[in-house]
């Protein structure tokens, strides 16, 4: 390899014209850059494969790049951009390349990766070389994949979903806490009531111990009851206060009843603002008819996130591409006899991937023929319900495209009932037009 093959100047070392005058007789050049927090690289790169330069800037010098660019541009060749989609570390660069009307192209991170000792025969892996990976890997792709760039409406969404997720990770967060100081202090509490009931909050936030409890019996089920509305049965209220009465938890100090106190009052806080930012998120949509069938189908706040996302499942050209996106198209490692199982190549969206397994599990809980087939499908593979949940995943998928064009799910075209019906997982006077 020749010395100083990787050297990168400073961006306010070039000459534009110098460059200009370099690039005559060329048609088109590629800008492979290298994304980073502070010190970026860009290689500039002609059709033949061949780096003319390669230019080092800081975020804060941007606007020298963009000159340089649009001068070659103007210069009468095609200039196109190419970067990894690196989260919000590119969006600055991305978005003034786009603001001022150049080309932009995005590789994939894992491609640059293993692209490595392929381009050079040395396996090393650094800013600038990368840098020359992505341009030249842009120049071998067949059909150049554009940089994404969100809307207003998946901007607006997305700002508001994260902030629901984030809400939703710290009630997760909240309830293993309940849990452990529950098995301390009243462990019989969550064998009437889920961690995640209101009432449950709702007497704790109220009472903060089954002491408490015990000393106002008839306070503690007027909350019950008013706390559920009126949802709880008189028989379970009267075993709720009965344990507290019984208790075999370990008594709890005064701080430690602070404690408990506290943490239901956080939770029935961040449960109405969770209802409060899913309503937001929810609003962002409400002028979209078409959308309703695909709010049924998945829910209004999955419905956001994967608008969010995704943009329209509708516009997309097959479920395949999604599949992709959201990791779970299938992938297969084998060698010679050795016959690997097939896995989903989570390599795409994790917290779509999240969304889509809650909307599986909302499907099995609503639809009768859904549930009877994963049950199905859990047998075949050997009692493994968590890939029938994947593969019932992938089956939403398909029906995204379809449901957001307006049309109402029905699972009669995604599962074969009188299969279903053969199996004995569906009663033989089971219709489908009657299900939930």
């Amino acid at each position: 390899m020749a010395k100083r093959t990787y050297r990168a100047v400073p961006v306010q070392s070039v000459v534009i014209e110098e460059l200009v005058e370099r690039l005559k007789g060329e048609e088109k050049v590629v800008f492979g850059c290298d994304a980073a927090k502070n010190e970026w690289r860009g290689a500039l790169m002609l059709a033949s494969s061949v780096v003319v330069i390669t230019i080092r800037w800081l975020s804060s010098e941007l606007r020298q790049v963009i000159r340089l660019l649009l001068a070659l541009r103007d210069a009468g060749l095609e200039v196109r951009v190419v970067a990894e989609p690196t989260g919000t570390y590119g969006d600055p660069f991305a978005y003034q390349v786009c603001k001022a009307g150049l080309d932009m192209f995005m590789v994939s991170s894992k491609h640059t990766h293993d692209y490595a000792e392929i381009y050079d025969g040395v396996p090393s892996k650094h800013d600038t070389k990368d840098a020359a990976i992505v341009a030249k890997l842009h120049l071998e792709q067949s059909e150049p994949k554009r940089w994404s760039v969100p809307d207003e409406q998946q901007r607006e969404l997305r700002a508001q979903l994260k902030l629901i997720d984030w809400l939703k990770q710290e009630h997760q967060r909240d309830i293993a806490r309940l849990e452990a100081l529950l098995a301390r202090h009243w462990p019989e509490l969550d064998r009437e009531l889920d961690l995640d009931a209101v009432s449950l909050h709702a007497l704790l936030a109220q009472f903060g111990s089954p002491q408490a409890v015990a000393h106002a019996p008839d306070k503690a089920r007027e909350v019950l009851r008013k706390a559920s509305r009126g949802a709880l049965a008189a028989d379970k209220i009267h075993r709720i206060v009965s344990d507290a009465e019984q208790t075999v938890g370990v008594p709890p100090y005064a701080s430690e009843r602070q404690l408990m106190m506290e943490l239901g009052r956080r939770m029935q806080l961040r449960r109405r603002e969770l209802q409060e930012r899913e309503k937001a998120a929810h609003e962002v949509l409400h002028d979209q008819p078409e959308l309703t069938p695909m709010n049924a189908f998945v829910g209004k706040t999955t419905t956001a996130m994967l608008i969010s996302l995704l943009g329209n499942p509708a516009h997309w050209e097959s479920a395949r591409a999604m599949f992709k996106f959201f990791g779970i198209n299938l992938r297969e490692r084998s060698s010679g006899k050795f016959k690997g199982q097939l896995r989903i190549s989570k390599r795409g969206s994790g917290v779509g991937r999240r969304w889509l397994f809650l909307a599986a599990l909302r499907l099995i809980k609503t639809h009768p023929i859904v549930r009877a087939w994963v049950e199905v499908k859990a047998r075949s593979s050997g009692g493994n319900k968590m890939k029938a949940v994947i593969a019932l995943m992938r089956k939403l998928v398909s029906a995204l495209k379809h449901v957001a064009k307006g049309n109402p799910f029905d699972p009669t075209k995604l599962f074969d009932v009188r299969r279903l019906k053969r199996l004995g997982a569906l009663p033989q006077d089971f219709h489908a037009a009657s299900a939930g």
